[in-house]
């Protein structure tokens, strides 16, 4: 006899990771261009990966205002959705496909807040954006030639990271007798 059981609190920060992952990249080709697209990725609890085609480092500013876009997406509380279709349905309504992978002749469509991101996808998402709460990005980084990395905390790790950066700036701030915004320059 076997039994079986999911973990519901597993499943629903995976959730919120693989739709962040959908939502980044959506924005990394806004503001990169659009041969900025996926070359793989890792959804964990509280933590995504997202690796795409890039050339060069992205630079701060620009990881800043990735950030910033995928949260305000978040915000706005975008509804998730998802249609089965044939492939060439999808195709005409222009929903991204990872190159090089085979599709059957139905395809899964996730569609993000109606027509900004659409991408054939089999994965497990939140119903919507709101859903996820805070994307954190923690960095990006070169992991072959024209190949980049972003990694970010996510809902419940994202707060939770942000939470524990504040205590440690309050306590330099304390420590050294400076508001918070000072401390670059005094130390």
């Amino acid at each position: 006899a076997v039994y079986c059981q999911i973990d519901v609190d597993r499943r629903e920060q995976i959730a919120r990771a693989h739709t962040s992952t959908h939502m980044v990249h959506e924005v990394l080709r806004e503001v990169l261009g659009p041969e900025a697209t996926q070359a793989g990725s890792e959804n964990a609890p509280s933590r995504m990966r997202f690796d795409f085609r890039h050339g060069s480092q992205v630079s701060a500013s620009d990881l800043s205002a990735i950030e910033a876009e995928v949260n305000s997406k978040l915000q706005d509380n975008l509804a998730v959705t998802d249609q089965i279709m044939s492939l060439d349905e999808a195709k005409t309504l222009g929903a991204m496909a990872l190159f090089g992978e085979k599709y059957g002749k139905e395809v899964r469509v996730v569609s993000i807040g109606g027509d900004w991101s659409r991408e054939l996808c089999a994965g497990t998402h939140v119903g919507d954006t709101g859903e996820i709460g805070l994307v954190s990005i923690l960095g990006e980084s070169s992991i072959g030639s024209g190949v980049r990395r972003v990694e970010a905390l996510v809902g419940r790790g994202a707060y939770a990271e942000g939470a524990k950066e504040r205590a440690l700036v309050s306590q330099l701030s304390s420590m050294t007798r400076v508001r918070p915004e000072e401390l670059p320059e005094h130390i």
